[in-house]
């Protein structure tokens, strides 16, 4: 190799290393629906999470919240191209994961499977007389219109009321628009808590608790090939360190606790557009609400 030819080679290594030196991952997240809306804090904070344990790797990031909120299918359009948001977390869909596949990596660790119901007061009796899902079917549920539960409820042949408006839902419950509205245990003391002021007939019904596969996931566009790469792999670092579970537990080991599942009738409703992948059979990544 001549003199030149090094010289040529040195300059494109310096180049190359200060270009790496200087790469910014940037994420570019979907706002919260309202100032009450806390569901995404720990999704949030699990990214951050990610992001660091992998920054040695891959360098430093930032994360920016889109200027907008986009409603579930508007981001599933809106990821593909990768311009207003390029990471979002959903429960699973079907069409989602067809569309764009997800990091099959279950950041909620199931939890959103076990869901409790948010009530009134005048209605508490009613549920508590309830033995299965036939009887909960002659019920109105009350769910986001363009939610993945939606969906199952809707092809189980559950009633259902829907809303585009997450805090309208909680008006609707109060005035009987419907019966039921079907909350995870991530998210149900919380709403309460945010709630109960505002809409004083609404309680957390105390007997019953539904068992609705659904793994949330994060899903990115696919023009940031690079950045689902480092999300995955940071994802699986605090998996495996413990990390992750420690976040999980600060996040919801009291709400796990304060919804008693043991001393709850699970009824199982199911979830039919589930597709086979070894994640399910990994019982490491599973919550057992029983444990806590």
């Amino acid at each position: 190799m001549t003199l030149i030819s090094i010289r040529n080679f040195v300059f494109l290594l310096v180049c190359c290393i200060s270009f790496s030196s200087l790469a910014l991952d940037v994420v570019r997240y979907n706002p919260p629906h309202s100032e009450k809306d806390k569901r995404n804090d720990y999704p949030l904070s699990l990214l951050t999470a990610a992001l660091e344990v992998t920054k040695s790797e891959y360098g430093d990031y930032r994360i920016d919240f889109a200027p907008f909120l986009l409603q579930r299918e508007r981001a599933l359009k809106e990821l593909l191209r990768g311009e207003i948001i390029n990471v979002y977390n959903a429960p699973f869909q079907k069409h989602w994961e067809e569309t764009l596949p997800p990091i099959y990596f279950p950041i909620l660790r199931g939890l959103l499977n076990y869901r409790l119901l948010l009530i009134t007061r005048q209605n508490e009796s009613r549920f508590s007389a309830l033995s299965d899902v036939t009887q909960l079917k002659s019920l109105r549920a009350g769910l986001g219109s363009q939610w993945s539960t939606t969906k199952v409820f809707r092809e189980l042949e559950y009633t259902v009321v829907t809303s585009n408006n997450y805090d309208g839902l909680f008006g609707m419950l109060h005035y009987g628009r419907f019966d039921y509205f079907v909350r995870g245990i991530n998210e149900v003391f919380p709403e309460y808590q945010a709630y109960r002021t505002k809409y004083p007939s609404i309680v957390v019904e105390q007997t019953k608790a539904l068992y609705v596969p659904l793994p949330m996931f994060f899903f990115v566009s696919p023009q940031e090939a690079r950045l689902k790469e480092r999300i995955e792999k940071g994802l699986w670092s605090l998996h495996e360190s413990g990390e992750l579970k420690l976040l999980f537990d600060q996040f919801y080991g009291d709400d796990i606790r304060q919804a008693g599942l043991k001393h709850r009738l699970l009824l199982t409703v199911g979830n039919p557009f589930l597709s086979p992948h070894p994640i399910y059979q990994d019982k490491s990544l599973w919550v057992v609400p029983d444990e806590y």
